[in-house]
C-alpha cells in the first residue's frame, strides 16, 4: 500500500517571491551572510537574508545593523535600561547600542540552499 507524499505541494515556476520573502517588497534588500556568528540561530554562513527596511525593529527580532561601517547580523535586545545586539554564538561579544549604531532592516526571510 502506498501513501501519498502531502505534506508538500508543487507549485510549478510561476511563483511570486516577492509574496514570500516580505510583506514590503520595495523596502526589501538581500544581503549574503558572510559570518558565522548567528548560526547557532539557523542562520548558516553563506544564507541569503532578506532585510526589510520598512518594519520597526522589536526585541527579539534578527536585524542587520551598521556597526562601525560593517554590517552585522544580530538578535537585538531591548529593555528598559538599554539595547544590545546579540550573535547566537558565545564566540562573538555582545554589541552595546549607542547613537552610532544604526539598526538597517529587519530580517524577514532566511533563504538557505541545501545542495
Amino acid at each position: 500500500m502506498t501513501v501519498p507524499f502531502t505534506s508538500i505541494e508543487d507549485l510549478g515556476n510561476n511563483i511570486d517571491w516577492n509574496q514570500h520573502i516580505s510583506s514590503h517588497p520595495q523596502a526589501t534588500f538581500c544581503f549574503r551572510c558572510n559570518t558565522d556568528a548567528m548560526q547557532d540561530a539557523f542562520i548558516p554562513k553563506g544564507a541569503i537574508l532578506a532585510v526589510d527596511r520598512a518594519v520597526e525593529p522589536k526585541n527579539g527580532q534578527v536585524v542587520v545593523a551598521l556597526v562601525r561601517g560593517e554590517f552585522v547580523v544580530r538578535k537585538l535586545q531591548k529593555n528598559e535600561y538599554r539595547s544590545k545586539l546579540l550573535a547566537a554564538s558565545r564566540r562573538y561579544p555582545d554589541i552595546l547600542m549607542n547613537e552610532e549604531i544604526i539598526i538597517w532592516g529587519v530580517v524577514a526571510s532566511i533563504v538557505i540552499q541545501h545542495v
